[in-house]
């Protein structure tokens, strides 16, 4: 839920809630779903719980415990005026939540077992707050209204997001995995090439694309786009065929890890780079069965990846919407026509084409729509963070679908890049 939304609704539920209060016969009464409170203890709950929070806000990120509300009066005992001083408290959590923002750092008392620590999470936890107590008010009036369905069904959207996520994430490696069945007959560069027909279907058909109004500074970085998304996906895939789904995807995995490293100047993230090249050191141990080249093609992938990010962003910025990207996508499955056209004379058999479209529809096709489904209904940190768990998820997919298993010295190599980008996100969000 959008933080304006947020704010919108502890007015809404604030105003309901003393709407029930003055309903009562007297803010005396007892709450029967809180049997030892009464409406006027709900009241002073609520309002010493905003003032304090309210503090805390202003308080700043370096607060480490929940402030005291220095000079705030007393609950008054006199209904108007306990309704009014209710409503002041609403009103100075309001003003304090809006001055910092939904991004800004604030200490809560959950630390970090659950929100992040900003003043976005104290907001929704202050709405559930008075959502709850709403209802507990209107419940002594023998009249309780259901929930609005904006609250009732907050966190319903993050929950399909990250459904979402996992299901791209499973298919992406699931699609891999699959399309590395049809690399004895169509070798690496076949199934890409079938990978990269389906992804320009998919995203000329979504983006559109005017090529004729893109300028020169607009097509020099999406030929760039086209040139490493098609490096990008050969490298892997010939990484894949090389040395396994598992260390393949981990060592591309590299790419956006550096690219948030690189981009910090916190301590932590130096430790988390230091961490991450222990894994890496670790999965490229020289040992005599290692396979260099197939060590070097994810490596490569890795930088392509990392390119791939980069000039997305500078694409992003000249283009509007995803018109950059499907031409690029275009442009890539052109540079893998004469490898259609040799595959159509020669043509392979129906389970080897069928594994390569397969590919091309759960590496490409599925995981773009649903990253665009996933990124409007979960925080960008979230979605980084759940990218950890594609290595992971290939190195599963891989043991199940091709029998591929890791020794455990590559499980740990494997868990510590891992690591070391969720701790760099997780500390981040803080």
């Amino acid at each position: 839920m959008d933080f304006p939304d947020l704010l919108r609704l502890i007015d809404e539920r604030s105003t309901a809630f003393r709407a029930a209060v003055a309903s009562a016969p007297s803010p005396d009464v007892q709450v029967p779903t809180c049997p030892e409170w009464t409406h006027f203890d709900l009241v002073q709950h609520l309002g010493e719980g905003r003032r304090s929070w309210a503090a805390t806000i202003a308080a700043g990120p370096a607060a480490t415990a929940k402030s005291a509300s220095e000079g705030a009066p007393a609950a008054p005992q006199e209904r108007e005026a306990l309704l009014a001083w209710s409503a002041a408290s609403t009103q100075e959590l309001l003003d304090a939540l809006r001055e910092a923002g939904p991004d800004r750092g604030c200490w809560p008392w959950w630390g970090m077992s659950q929100s992040p620590q900003t003043c976005g999470a104290v907001a929704r936890h202050q709405l559930h707050k008075v959502a709850v107590h709403t209802y507990d008010a209107q419940v002594t009036l023998g009249a309780p209204q259901p929930l609005p369905d904006e609250v009732a069904l907050d966190g319903v959207d993050e929950l399909a997001g990250v459904v979402t996520m996992f299901g791209s994430g499973l298919s992406n490696q699931t699609g891999a995995a699959i399309g590395s069945l049809a690399f004895p007959v169509l070798g690496p560069v076949g199934v890409v090439a079938a990978r990269q027909y389906v992804a320009a279907i998919v995203l000329l058909t979504v983006g559109r694309p005017r090529l004729r109004s893109f300028t020169w500074r607009q097509w020099w970085p999406v030929l760039l786009l086209a040139l490493v998304f098609g490096t990008m996906n050969l490298s892997l895939y010939s990484a894949i065929d090389r040395i396994g789904l598992g260390l393949a995807v981990t060592l591309e995995f590299l790419g956006p890890l550096g690219i948030a490293l690189a981009a910090s100047r916190r301590r932590t993230d130096a430790c988390c780079a230091v961490i991450a090249a222990a894994g890496v050191v670790t999965l490229l141990r020289p040992q005599p069965s290692a396979d260099y080249v197939g060590m070097g093609l994810g490596l490569l992938a890795a930088v392509c990846w990392a390119s791939y990010i980069l000039l997305n962003r500078t694409v992003g910025r000249r283009i509007a919407g995803v018109e950059g990207s499907a031409a690029a996508a275009g442009l890539s499955a052109l540079m893998f026509l004469p490898v259609g056209l040799v595959v159509v004379q020669h043509p392979p058999s129906a389970g080897a084409a069928v594994c390569a479209v397969a590919a091309g529809i759960l590496s490409s096709a599925v995981p773009y729509l649903a990253d665009l489904f996933a990124l409007r209904h979960v925080p960008a940190q979230t979605f980084g963070l759940f990218m950890s768990v594609n290595p992971v998820l290939a190195a599963v997919v891989g043991w199940i679908v091709l029998g591929q298993n890791l020794g455990w010295i590559e499980w740990a190599g494997m868990a510590t890049v891992v690591w070391a980008n969720a701790i760099s996100i997780l500390i981040r969000r803080t």
